[in-house]
């Protein structure tokens, strides 16, 4: 099922004439409650390039049975300010970083996409909205997410998980305090899942 869920994604992103899709490992840690100001300053300091800001809509899906969580799979369906994803993820480890094999393509119209999805079978079992601000350097992004009602929290994304606590580190956190952990991990640490 995930194999026709990324078809139908790539299908549809040649019907749209939008021609990225993504396919990807995603290797990344979140480190909690983050002095914000401090941490933009820091960021920029480095040479740091803000290349969003603004308001996500998330929603995921799976079909009714679950089996795509069985299968360490999910589909996410967000809009990212003007643009639309929909992405198939397969968790990998979740041991140094959460590290996931990850499927993305830009698609035109967010409530028809969900349409799409629910005609399939699949139901949205979580959704909630996040205010992101986020920054590169180099092939390093920084997303600073307020997930509604929790503090900010900073996510790294690297290439490698070297990168990645290089990082941690350049930025003064102690290693302990990058947890692996994906955004249903921190909705139930805030009692949010």
């Amino acid at each position: 099922m995930i194999s026709l869920l990324y078809s139908i994604s790539c299908d549809l992103a040649r019907k749209s004439k939008l021609s990225q899709t993504i396919s990807m490992k995603e290797i990344e840690i979140k480190i909690l409650e983050v002095d914000v100001d401090d941490l933009i300053t820091r960021l920029l300091d480095f040479g740091a390039r803000q290349v969003f800001d603004g308001q996500m809509n998330v929603k995921f899906y799976d079909f009714t049975d679950r089996r795509l969580k069985k299968e360490k799979k999910f589909a996410r369906l967000r809009q990212v300010g003007d643009e639309v994803e929909f992405t198939v993820k397969q968790k990998i480890s979740q041991d140094q970083a959460k590290i996931v094999n990850e499927y993305e393509v830009n698609v035109s119209d967010f409530a028809q996409m969900h349409t799409i999805l629910t005609q399939m079978g699949l139901e949205v079992h979580r959704h909630y909205r996040k205010h992101r601000t986020s920054y590169i350097i180099e092939r390093v992004r920084f997303e600073l997410d307020t997930i509604e009602n929790t503090p900010t929290l900073l996510e790294i994304e690297a290439p490698s998980i070297e990168e990645l606590y290089r990082w941690v580190e350049k930025l003064g956190y102690p290693q302990e305090k990058a947890l692996p952990w994906s955004g249903s991990d921190v909705l139930k640490h805030y009692g949010k899942l």
